[in-house]
């Protein structure tokens, strides 16, 4: 009987449940606990209607995989990695590269593209990156990050960068001269550790930008911030200590700025810091540097075309060599093969001769070029003006508009049509139109009704500018549109 009852007791918590009282109500009569009456009886016998089952709930979607995709400059030798979900669109790629360099500017003017048929063609917004994992990018100087800028790290971001240190840690000719070193100087030696760090330093400033660091010293401090959130983690610990192998820091007391990066140690007070160093010459990065010099005045230059009627305007230093020139004029057209395919060249006895990259313009202030079909801008491509090139766009318009034959044939349709007809205001376009077809692709805008609204999208920038309203103003009276904004 004290079985039974401590049997009663296990399953008292689950009476209520109707499969469950049918059966005490079984079992109470098999012991003998209760007498059944024969309606009781047929009651029981009869089926037990199942619970109604809880619908099921699906299970919540896996978060889409990340992958790392690099972004290149078309012309530059920048390039940076991006994580983005495998699923990402082009504007996302964008998007984080804006983020990983603090620079919103890559996704308001940059420009993925891909080449086809020898030109570069853009990829659309919306469009799915699909199995590619490189691309160009077109619209920005560089892809360097935004100065003062300290990006935040996602783990698999913070183990990219590790792994980009090793390749560079790992290669043959560092681990060569390292070796050589050691040999020469002793691993415990200070020669040695400065010699090494050093080569660390040269590693960093090649590896540090492609992450959204700068490749100096304060990027090395920003990216020990960036590092610190992960000194925990088991794998970051694990590769930081594959590097400090590399680098032949097995010893207790490793470098301090290496060791940070690599989530080996926490990075210490500064008061820490100074105790511990010794009193002889301070870290690179704390030496005294001499004071900037200021930056070479810029000049504009003229390219024109050595076959056809094409020539743009670019802005460059006034100590710029051949090289930067072709640099700035595919920045300015959106076309890489400015660099790898045009030549600048010059007259000599009567035929084209190539200037090389390294020489200075000089005085030159207009210089021929081969190599490409003509200068027209990539299709779709929007380049970004400084506001001296803005300026000289407005000035060569000012130009076109105010010229004698230009005023006289606006006069005359004012005389005949009336300013404020329709007739007179879609002549005038079509006049502003022609002097723009001209002048637009100097500046590396379509000369075309959408070249028109490029410009004056990168127009917008310059809204602002006193000079350059001043000058809208003028060239709105020269087009007779004395109470419109400024073209």
């Amino acid at each position: 009987h004290r079985g039974v009852f401590q049997m009663m007791q296990a399953v008292k918590a689950l009476f209520g449940q109707p499969k469950l009282v049918t059966l005490d109500l079984a079992l109470k009569q098999a012991v003998g606990l209760v007498q059944l009456t024969p309606a009781a009886e047929a009651a029981l016998a009869e089926p037990v209607a199942a619970p109604p089952r809880e619908e099921e709930k699906p299970a919540p979607a896996a978060p889409p995989a990340q992958v790392e995709v690099i972004v290149r400059h078309s012309v530059k030798a920048d390039e940076v990695p991006v994580i983005v979900p495998k699923a990402a669109i082009m504007r996302e790629v964008r998007g984080a590269l804006a983020r990983r360099l603090g620079r919103p500017e890559a996704l308001a003017q940059g420009c993925l593209v891909r080449r086809v048929g020898g030109t570069l063609t853009s990829f659309a917004d919306a469009e799915l990156m699909g199995a590619r994992r490189r691309f160009v990018l077109v619209g920005l100087e560089d892809l360097r990050p935004a100065e003062g800028f300290v990006p935040a790290l996602s783990r698999a971001e913070a183990l990219s960068l590790q792994r980009d240190m090793e390749a560079c840690f790992e290669d043959g000719a560092f681990q060569s001269m390292l070796a050589e070193m050691e040999g020469a100087h002793g691993r415990d030696s200070a020669r040695f550790k400065a010699e090494r760090q050093k080569m660390a330093q040269a590693v960093q400033r090649t590896v540090l930008p492609r992450h959204g660091f700068e490749g100096t010293a304060q990027g090395v401090v920003r990216m020990l911030q960036a590092c610190e959130a992960f000194s925990a983690d088991e794998e970051f610990r694990s590769q930081g200590a594959r590097l400090a192998a590399l680098l032949k820091q097995e010893e207790a007391a490793l470098d301090l700025v290496l060791s940070c990066a690599f989530g080996l140690v926490q990075p210490p007070a500064a008061a820490e810091v100074a105790s511990a160093e010794p009193a002889a010459a301070p870290p690179p990065w704390e030496e005294e540097k001499p004071t900037p010099a200021a930056p070479p005045a810029q000049v504009e230059v003229t390219v024109r075309h050595a076959v056809k009627a094409d020539e743009v305007r670019v802005t460059v230093p006034q100590t710029a060599t051949m090289r930067e020139v072709r640099e700035a004029l595919a920045r300015r057209l959106g076309r890489p093969e400015a660099v790898a395919h045009g030549r600048l060249v010059r007259r000599a006895g009567g035929a084209l001769t190539s200037f090389a990259d390294s020489e200075r313009i000089g005085t030159r202030r207009s210089i021929l070029l081969v190599g490409l079909e003509d200068l027209q801008p990539a299709e779709g491509f929007v380049p970004a003006l400084s506001r001296a090139e803005a300026l000289s766009l407005q000035r060569d318009l000012g130009a076109g508009f105010e010229d004698g034959t230009f005023q006289s044939k606006l006069a005359e349709l004012e005389g005949t049509h009336g300013r404020d007809s329709a007739r007179f205001k879609a002549e005038r376009q079509k006049m502003a139109l022609a002097v723009q077809r001209t002048v637009l692709p100097r500046y590396g805008f379509e000369g075309t009704p959408q070249g028109v609204v490029g410009m004056l999208r990168a127009f917008e920038a310059f809204s602002a500018d006193e000079e350059f309203q001043s000058q809208g103003a003028r060239l709105a009276a020269l087009l007779r549109q004395d109470d419109a904004p400024p073209p």
